[in-house]
């Protein structure tokens, strides 16, 4: 039986994947962008629901949530899905990395459809996406990607855990968001439980993202 939090949750994740739907509907002229861009909101708000659910680290500061908060943090998730269909088409034998439109454009695109600044985010976009893959191509895990996702929720629901400012991207290793100069809170990012929930949530994420693709086709 779902708690409460959860009932909360899908209710407001339901709204932010209606009103994305809606925009995708109504800007989106070519079928098969259409489709891409949906697997991706898809993606961002299963991730994003199941993050809120499990991540106990969010809770005081999510507290009962809002959709606004949520299209930001689905947002935000949603660049991670981005970068891995990236990652995807750019491992195809013989891709041409010049063949697609650029993934800044494409973020824009879902910074529309979540309704959030461009100004504010495209900066995000850049380092997140170099994170993610940064990790993926030097460790056996995404834990600095990880511990960045879990701080960067708790500033959207407004709790400063870094100095963003001070962080040099990509972070290699973990010390580096832990030194005096960057660290304002570190409570919520040491939790190994919370850390593995975002893997969890983003591995669930582009499941569902990539079920979408194929069930489109």
């Amino acid at each position: 039986m779902a708690s409460e939090l959860e009932e909360r949750n899908s209710q407001v994740l339901d709204e932010i994947w209606n009103i994305a739907s809606e925009h995708i509907d109504k800007v989106i002229t070519s079928e098969q962008e259409r489709q891409f861009i949906l697997s991706i909101a898809m993606g961002a708000t299963v991730a994003a629901e199941l993050f809120l659910n499990n991540c106990e680290s969010i809770r005081p500061f999510w507290r009962e949530g809002s959709i606004e908060k949520g299209k930001e943090i689905c947002n935000l998730f949603s660049f991670i899905m981005l970068s891995q269909c990236y990652r995807w088409i750019n491992q195809q034998p013989g891709a041409d990395p010049n063949a697609n439109l650029p993934k800044e454009v494409m973020s824009t695109k879902l910074m529309y459809i979540f309704e959030v600044a461009p100004e504010r985010w495209m900066e995000d976009f850049t380092k997140f996406d170099e994170q993610f893959n940064y990790d993926l191509d030097n460790h056996p895990h995404i834990i600095h990607l990880s511990a960045l996702i879990i701080a960067k929720i708790c500033q959207l629901c407004g709790h400063q855990c870094l100095a963003w400012g001070e962080i040099e991207f990509p972070v290699h290793e973990f010390k580096d968001i832990m030194s005096p100069s960057v660290l304002i809170d570190g409570a919520p990012l040491r939790e190994q439980k919370d850390i593995n929930v975002v893997a969890t949530a983003l591995s669930t994420g582009i499941d569902a993202m990539n079920k979408y693709i194929e069930e489109a086709k």
